[in-house]
């Protein structure tokens, strides 16, 4: 049985939501996400292009915070079982392996999100609209078979993306203060 290798991105924002993304046809929210190609030099190069091919935000419109590893350490924990008739199946897979990356976009950035795909990507376009929600919303509005995967991260990234956000915003450590 075959598990397709993959990268899950999740991106947040200053206020710790996060990218739903409604995908074409369905009533489930998803992020972006992608097979990991043979091309593909790197997990993070693999998460830029699926962003890129996907809703069109380049990588200087993004941060890359941290991937987000399986607590129990068992890259399994992040698999999940493809619907009876999806498309993936034809290539014989049963179901996706994820790698979780995060990375941090600026809300405003979302006025730059493009979800039709472009003609050279040579992809379908994946998803109807975008839009930021609580990390809560987005693991109550996932399908099914992903349930699992979204209530694990729900409990890992808000914290590390408020961590981040922190860090990103301290003043500086060098221990003087401005008068």
């Amino acid at each position: 049985m075959m598990y397709r290798p993959n990268v899950c991105a999740f991106l947040f924002n200053e206020n710790v939501e996060f990218l739903g993304c409604l995908r074409i046809r369905s009533t489930y929210f998803q992020t972006v996400q992608g097979g990991i190609e043979k091309e593909d030099t790197d997990v993070l190069l693999a998460a830029y292009r699926e962003i890129d091919e996907e809703i069109g935000i380049k990588k200087d419109m993004l941060e890359f915070v941290q991937e987000i590893l399986p607590p129990d350490g068992d890259p399994k924990t992040f698999r999940y079982t493809l619907a009876p008739k999806a498309n993936l199946r034809r290539y014989g897979y049963i179901g996706q392996e994820q790698r979780i990356l995060l990375f941090f976009m600026k809300k405003a950035h979302i006025q730059h999100v493009n979800v039709v795909t472009p003609k050279e990507a040579g992809v379908p376009q994946e998803f109807e609209r975008v839009e930021w929600m609580s990390m809560d919303q987005l693991r109550q509005r996932c399908s099914p078979e992903k349930a699992h995967i979204f209530a694990l991260v729900a409990q890992l990234a808000p914290p590390i993306a408020q961590a981040y956000l922190r860090e990103r915003h301290a003043p500086p450590a060098d221990g003087i203060e401005a008068a």
